[in-house]
């Protein structure tokens, strides 16, 4: 018994061994014998890979680039004309005196123009754009240089009007600012373009109104483009 198992091991040995042998042997005939093939000199692994250089940057332990800042969105290019007012009235029989409340309007960082009126403005590459202006209620809307002491108004009306290169809703939030200081400093109510009183309500109808504005300016950019 002892025997037959040592002859059927090594008629198996055989076995493998032609069958390595004829598997190589096809292998030759095939590329040629591996002494005479182009390019069989002993290689390393990964020969052909080039070593970076020690001012290469390594992506994995490089500092990340950071972002710049982002910039406040301009309303897209639009013809449709948009025009924002609020008023702020003063209380009964007790007008506001002009000197008060240029002074009022200058500690907000508006600026007196030329025409007499008063304006938060953006500087842009072609000069500076009204984000808003403050003028007088009263005719012809205006506000002396050197007021005389006995100079008053019962209000002031702050207007913005778009398009423009700036974002209509950011801008109203500073015009309502501006109106609730002038009406916490000097007394008065803030009212809607209705000169009704301006409530909450009211607020968020002017901020809706404003992204629906935003809304069809950039789809009207993106359908001229």
């Amino acid at each position: 018994m002892d025997e037959l198992r040592w002859i059927l091991l090594a008629l198996g040995a055989v076995i493998v061994i032609g069958v390595y042998g004829y598997s190589r042997w096809q292998e030759w005939r095939r590329e040629g014998m591996p002494w005479s093939r182009p390019g069989s000199e002993k290689r390393e692994p990964f020969a052909d890979q080039v070593e970076p250089g020690l001012d290469d940057e390594d992506p994995l332990v490089a500092e990340p680039v950071e972002a710049e800042p982002a910039v406040p969105e301009a309303n897209p290019e639009s013809d449709e004309e948009k025009v924002v007012v609020l008023t702020v009235m003063a209380k009964d029989r007790a007008p506001y005196a002009l000197a008060d409340l240029m002074s009022v309007l200058e500690d907000a960082g508006l600026k007196r123009t030329e025409q007499h009126i008063y304006r938060r403005g953006l500087d842009t590459g072609s000069g500076t754009v009204a984000l808003y202006t403050v003028a007088n209620i009263l005719e012809p809307g205006t506000f002396e240089a050197e007021p005389a002491e006995s100079a008053s108004t019962p209000g002031v009306a702050l207007i913005m009007q778009l398009p423009g290169p700036f974002d209509g809703l950011v801008t109203f939030e500073q015009m309502l600012a501006t109106a609730q200081r002038i009406a916490d400093q000097l007394g008065g109510h803030v009212l809607d373009s209705r000169r009704c009183d301006l409530t909450a309500q009211s607020i968020e109808h002017i901020r809706e109104d404003l992204l629906e504005y935003r809304r069809r300016a950039r789809l009207a950019s993106r359908q001229g483009a």
